[in-house]
């Protein structure tokens, strides 16, 4: 018997060791196989080539990097791009085409795929100046489109010659904020939700407690709008030399233009197939002998990001003086993570303290894409802000397409704020969301019952309703951060808390409105921040950018494959299109999921949540 399990040992861990030195002999092989099909190598760029921009990506606020779905298919099948790029690399990317010799134009074509808080209408504008200012250049930008939505035509519109497919169409119908309401649903299905809240315009916690709007929440929503699409209708106007008067008159009257409708309306030049655009594009530039059509470099091989681990090292090396771009995008949740749809408070506290030590660093441009979220997680980033600042450390907010709630409670104590006049920001107020399920158990026969030392030791209890002296005791507690908040806006800002108080109670306002109520500096997009940091601190014109987080490399992104379940990261890749239908379930299930994410301590929280449908 002795032996029988001696030679039963022997054979397993003969297969363990066969076992282990193939997965070794496998990641060796996977690792050489990756890094030869990732390696970038260096991008010739033909003569008289055009920049070629598909638009069937996101653009994010923050660098990102290649996703496992990019890294299999290019790996495996060499098709696969980055579908994400971030403001900054797109606006540089743009710059060095409109100096490079052998760029004679861009082509822009598809169709914006958002993901999280990425593609927001500020991000978009100045992606847009970007596109102004290379036409100064004297070459022309190319649009091609087929059924592009209002954020692609807020692009597309900045060409020089546009077309339009002939079986496309175009919505040109306005702007909605579509919010979903839970209130009777929870009330049927008996889950109880209590609310503490701050201000009249407080509206966060709505989609929980009703089934429509409120009048001052309704108010709010429209004024924000109508100055978002006034701007939208004023710049296409511009770009398409139109009167606003024509354009209004299109989303009311037509709104859904088919291609012939569309070129008579002056939203396109011409109704055209691609293969004309493709010889239109032949003229512009050459036509590539090998190819017959036009010679071309695509953005994803002409964009500059570091690709290998020597790219990394030189950075390391680079001992100029920097400023440090730091970027805040997605909901503020309390601890950490970053994944550009949620961000830990403590993760960009933990950013900030290693600034504070990074001799290099003469400046901070904080970023700010965010509709708030923790109290906890806000202040952690608030407090850091300040100590970045007594250091002798300039902070500059960049607001995106939204700095609203706790995105503002982190940005008020900076140097300088600058905004989007149609940034969404404000909405400072506070609320305490408190669930309970005890209706909805008992339907099911679940019930709960407790032993406790005290009369409140269960008082956030998620299976009971909370009594009259805890939600007393639950309001004093957010109105004294609601107070907190309105002292650090009023310390930030050179106001006093009544003034404040005035432009508070938890409305929100367009960067328009903003400024003129004081809590805005001045109008201009991350480059203008940027450009006024190094102002501050004093840097020379050969200053360098630091982002945080940077772009990562296929390397890193392996590295972190290796480290995760591959049926985890299978799970993630998905298509980024889906129908209306989809999409609606799509938007419940996200507004769910960010409902129960929310992670404060105390249940309180400063945040935007009808931000959450990322509506353009």
């Amino acid at each position: 018997m002795k032996a029988f399990w001696l030679d039963v040992l022997k054979r397993f861990l003969a297969s363990a060791g066969v076992a282990l030195l193939f997965g070794l002999f496998s990641f060796v092989l996977l690792f050489s196989f990756m890094s030869l099909s990732l390696r970038a190598p260096e991008v010739e760029v033909p003569k008289d080539s055009i920049l070629v921009i598909d638009l069937t990506m996101n653009v994010s606020d923050r660098p990102g990097g290649f996703d496992f779905e990019e890294l299999a298919m290019k790996a495996l099948s060499k098709r696969g791009e980055p579908k994400s790029f971030h403001l900054l690399e797109l606006i540089q990317t743009i710059r060095k085409a409109s100096a490079d010799e052998e760029i004679s134009g861009i082509l822009l074509k598809g169709s914006l795929q958002p993901v999280g808080y990425g593609s927001g209408y500020a991000a978009l504008a100045e992606l847009g100046d970007a596109l102004n200012e290379f036409r100064k250049s004297g070459k022309p930008i190319v649009g091609y489109a087929v059924d592009p939505s209002l954020p692609d035509y807020f692009l597309l519109s900045h060409a020089d010659e546009l077309f339009l497919n002939p079986y496309g169409s175009v919505l040109f119908n306005g702007m909605s904020a579509q919010v979903t309401f839970y209130g009777k649903a929870f009330e049927e299905y008996g889950i109880g939700v209590q609310v503490a809240r701050t201000g009249e315009y407080k509206g966060a916690v709505e989609p929980f407690l009703s089934d429509r709007f409120s009048d001052s929440n309704r108010e709010q929503l429209e004024e924000v709008l109508g100055d978002r699409w006034s701007d939208y209708v004023g710049l296409v106007a511009r770009n398409r030399k139109l009167s606003l008067e024509r354009l209004r008159e299109i989303s009311n009257d037509q709104f859904h233009l088919k291609a012939e409708d569309a070129v008579v309306a002056g939203l396109f030049d011409k109704a055209a197939h691609y293969d004309e655009v493709i010889d239109r594009l032949g003229e512009i530039g050459r036509v590539d002998e090998e190819t017959g059509e036009f010679a071309r470099v695509s953005l994803a091989k002409y964009v500059d990001r570091p690709s290998s681990v020597g790219d990394l090292q030189a950075l390391e090396e680079d001992e100029r003086p920097a400023v440090s771009v730091v970027y805040v995008e997605g909901a503020i949740l309390d601890g950490r993570g970053d994944d550009g749809e949620f961000v830990g408070g403590d993760e960009i506290a933990g950013r900030l303290r290693d600034i504070r030590k990074d001799k290099k660093t003469k400046a901070v441009v904080l970023r700010i894409n965010s509709p708030g979220g923790s109290v906890t997680g806000a202040e952690a980033i608030r407090r850091e802000v300040e100590r970045v600042r007594a250091d002798g450390i300039p902070v500059v907010v960049s607001m995106g397409s939204v700095a609203a709630s706790g995105g503002y409670w982190i940005a008020a104590k900076s140097e300088r704020i600058f905004a989007s006049p149609e940034t969404i920001t404000g909405s400072i107020g506070v609320f305490g969301l408190l669930p309970n399920i005890k209706d909805f158990g008992n339907r099911f026969g679940v019930t709960w019952d407790v032993v406790k030392t005290e009369p409140h030791a269960d008082a956030f209890s998620f299976v009971r309703p909370r009594t009259e002296t805890e939600m007393e005791h639950v309001q004093l507690y957010v109105e004294d951060i609601y107070d907190r908040f309105l002292e650090h806006v009023a310390a930030g800002r050179d106001m006093n808390k009544t003034e404040v108080h005035n432009v508070a109670k938890g409305r929100v306002w367009s960067g328009q409105d903003a400024r003129e109520v004081g809590l805005v500096d001045e109008f201009g997009g991350l480059g203008d921040a940027i450009l006024y940091a190094v102002e501050l601190a004093r840097l020379p014109d050969d200053f360098q950018l630091i982002e945080h987080p940077r772009v990562e490399t296929p390397f890193e992104v392996l590295s972190e494959l290796l480290d995760t379940p591959l049926a985890s990261k299978l799970s993630n890749a998905s298509m980024n299109q889906q129908n209306a239908l989809v999409a609606q379930f799509k938007d419940v299930e996200r507004n769910l999921h960010m409902f129960g994410r929310l992670n404060d301590p105390r249940s309180v929280y400063a945040v935007l949540p009808w931000f959450w449908n990322r509506g353009f």
